[in-house]
């Protein structure tokens, strides 16, 4: 699996794949170069040669014989397995697609070609058919649908960033700041998660599942019924009949939820149940199954991101609350990381540096990482 550290920068309108410096750094102090993929040897081979000719060379000279030689070899290896089994180039990253194709062209240019017309064909349509679906992925992001990108497996996430990057300096791709900041964050929010072990452990009182994501309504007059409806009806204006509590088991998203809770509870251990209201049903589903959106909250009080209220009263105005045909309403109570939380403010696109959310207290907070929050009950 790639490791997604990856960021974006919108304004700039580039991409800066952030992963082979990261893995280059371990790899040059550990002497290991065996686990990079070739267009990162690549980009490595560049660096030292720079700081060779700059007279500060990095690695000693038996230390850069040995980095070619491990470069050539898993070049070799690679090109090896793609003659064996032509199926071979669907688990390469596209970047190393590219590199493979450059390298072929320039054998072939200097009359030494090291495979065959077929091998190099293949290769060649195997990028074509890969950006050919990360173009209809770029396309469903242009139609703004802020949950597209959360669908999307590490490896295309990979893919695509790629993609983004060499098309936008070739400016043979049309595309909005929107999908930049998608991306941007998504590959950011889970470059952030891969040092954590993908076992995760889910709350005790969870039911029993055998899929990733169900819904369990709650028994009234258990204490969990109770408890949860005293505390929504504790921060109501007036008095409430409560219909309905449902609790949301989604496995993908309480596990970067843990992930983040760990990460965030080193510095500032806040975690709050606080409230939500949304008018659209729809909207509602995607928040069950994929989580929060800020796409959905730009020009805020406090902030362009997720925001949370204090008191169920406030959630259950309009246009927030959902209202349904028979008149009932519906919020969600969410868990929410604030950590370190600083006064918002209009405009804001991020957290202050040291932060972790933003605030309008008593009233309201504002999240911009949506793997802050946990959608757990409605």
């Amino acid at each position: 699996m790639n490791t997604l550290s990856l960021g974006i920068t919108t304004q700039q309108q580039t991409i800066n794949a952030k992963r082979p410096l990261i893995e280059t750094e371990q790899s040059l102090q550990k002497k290991d170069w065996s686990t990079l993929h070739l267009h990162e040897y690549e980009s490595l081979e560049q660096i030292y040669t720079k700081l060779y000719k700059a007279g500060t060379p990095s690695l000693s000279d038996n230390d850069y014989e040995i980095f070619v030689r491990t470069f050539h070899l898993k070049r070799t290896a690679q090109i090896s397995k793609i003659q064996k089994s032509k199926n071979y180039v669907s688990v390469l990253p596209l970047n190393d697609l590219h590199y493979l194709r450059e390298f072929f062209n320039q054998c072939h240019q200097n009359h030494s070609p090291v495979v065959d017309n077929g091998t190099y064909d293949f290769v060649c349509f195997e990028i074509s058919l890969r950006e050919s679906h990360l173009s209809s992925i770029v396309e469903k992001l242009n139609n703004y649908d802020p949950y597209f990108g959360r669908t999307l497996s590490d490896e295309i996430l990979v893919d695509l960033i790629s993609y983004l990057e060499k098309n936008w300096k070739a400016s043979n791709v049309k595309t909005s700041n929107y999908v930049f900041d998608v991306v941007s964050h998504e590959a950011s929010v889970r470059g952030q998660d891969q040092a954590i072990l993908p076992y995760f452990k889910p709350p005790t009182h969870w039911h029993p599942q055998y899929v990733p994501y169900i819904e369990i309504p709650l028994l009234p007059d258990t204490e969990e019924w109770n408890r949860i409806g005293n505390f929504f009806c504790s921060r109501l204006d007036g008095k409430a009949n409560v219909l309905e509590i449902v609790r949301i088991q989604n496995e993908g998203l309480w596990r970067f939820y843990s992930i983040k809770k760990s990460q965030i509870f080193q510095t500032a251990d806040d975690e709050l149940a606080l409230f939500h209201g949304c008018s659209s049903m729809e909207v509602i589903q995607h928040i069950k199954k994929f989580g929060f959106s800020r796409s959905y909250c730009p020009g805020g009080s406090i902030g362009d991101g997720v925001y949370f209220a204090c008191h169920s009263s406030y959630s259950n105005n309009f246009p927030y609350v959902c209202v349904h045909s028979d008149g009932s309403r519906q919020m969600f109570i969410a868990k929410v990381l604030v950590g370190k939380s600083d006064n918002g403010r209009y405009g804001l696109k991020a957290t202050p540096f040291g932060y972790h959310s933003v605030h309008s207290l008593p009233t309201m907070y504002c999240v911009f990482d949506h793997y802050q929050i946990y959608p757990e009950y409605t």
